[in-house]
């Protein structure tokens, strides 16, 4: 999975996700591995937090990753994707983007789970790109320096 060197054209890119090498729905759009990717997804469901059910209080102690923010996902479930689908691209799009710009973009997420807030999206507790997000910051190793300074460094 962290050996995809596939490069994307970055464009005019200016923060959040560069645009996707796909676009559109295709029967090849799921990795052959996708079931184990999607499981292991899904160990970071307690990370992600539904938006629609939070009062004002809970949504303070959240961290909004949905559309609308720098870290939403630009593929649409529905008539254009499936939801494995747009998970899909938006961990493609997130592996293949240069390292040193992924890890500024995803610090953020990464000090808001340190600090014990939940990433809030619309699509929790279903299988949502904010699982991608919280699994790359608490498992890759770009990020293993992040957290071993975080525990010498607990409140």
């Amino acid at each position: 999975m962290h050996g995809d060197t596939t490069s994307v054209s970055s464009g005019g890119w200016q923060g959040g996700l560069p645009p996707s090498v796909a676009t559109t729905r295709s029967a090849s759009a799921l990795p052959r591995n996708w079931g184990a990717v999607r499981q292991r997804l899904q160990q970071f469901q307690s990370d992600v937090t539904n938006s629609n059910v939070m009062n004002h209080a809970q949504k303070k102690g959240a961290f909004y990753v949905g559309r609308g923010s720098p870290w939403g996902n630009p593929y649409r479930v529905g008539s254009d994707f499936s939801r494995d689908e747009a998970v899909a691209m938006f961990l493609h799009d997130l592996m293949t983007m240069p390292a040193d710009k992924r890890v500024a973009w995803l610090m953020p997420i990464a000090a808001a789970l340190r600090d014990g807030k939940t990433l809030r999206c619309f699509c929790a507790p279903r299988l949502c790109h904010a699982m991608v997000l919280a699994g790359w910051v608490r498992g890759h190793q770009e990020f293993s320096e992040f957290w071993k300074r975080a525990s010498h460094n607990v409140r």
